[in-house]
């Protein structure tokens, strides 16, 4: 009988040390980040992401006396434009700050500027905040978890952006479409 307590309590301290270690925060990931462009959610003026198949546009308009966002995409065929729901305040603090997940380097060699499509970008993002405008160039993608190459314009260091914040950007019509016809809540109409 001694055993089986022994043995019980041996395993509680085991399982409460696997659950300390596995919610442990990792400061080496928390400082592995950088940031490209220090900026606070209402000082973003304006997105443009362009890829080679479309263009999409992030912007805000004054409507009656509101701020509100506008979404306008441009591919070949067509081009349309919508009002930005209630989510776009998620999308926009992901580029308040802008961070990257990490940096791969400034001296890439030319093999790995051509795996990460760093060589002939595919895209370019353009970030307006203020009196600031920054221009990102956009790579291919990483294996597994989608993330973004990018590169700031003029200068050689390739980082990683997480794929929610761009693949969010470059495809909005699904996720940041306006879909309520009023923004009143039930008990005021």
């Amino acid at each position: 009988m001694n055993e089986v307590r022994l043995y019980g309590a041996l395993l509680a301290v085991l399982l409460i040390g696997a659950y300390l270690s596995w919610t442990k925060e990792d400061p080496a990931e928390a400082d592995a980040k950088v940031v490209l462009l220090e900026a606070q959610a209402q000082e973003i003026d304006s997105l443009v992401f362009v890829t080679r198949t479309q263009t999409v546009r992030l912007s805000w308009r004054d409507l009656d006396g509101q701020r509100t966002t506008r979404f306008s995409t441009e591919s070949k065929p067509r081009k349309r434009s919508f009002v930005g729901n209630d989510e776009v305040e998620t999308l926009v603090k992901r580029f308040a700050p802008f961070e990257a997940l990490r940096s791969l380097g400034k001296k890439l060699s030319d093999e790995e500027l051509k795996s990460t499509k760093l060589d002939k970008p595919p895209g370019r993002l353009t970030v307006k905040a203020g009196a600031r405008e920054r221009v990102y160039r956009v790579g291919g993608k990483t294996g597994g978890s989608r993330d973004f190459y990018v590169q700031r314009k003029d200068d050689p260091e390739v980082l990683l952006v997480e794929a929610k914040t761009l693949g969010d950007l470059q495809y909005p019509d699904g996720k940041y479409m306006q879909r309520k016809l009023r923004r009143q809540k039930e008990n005021e109409v």
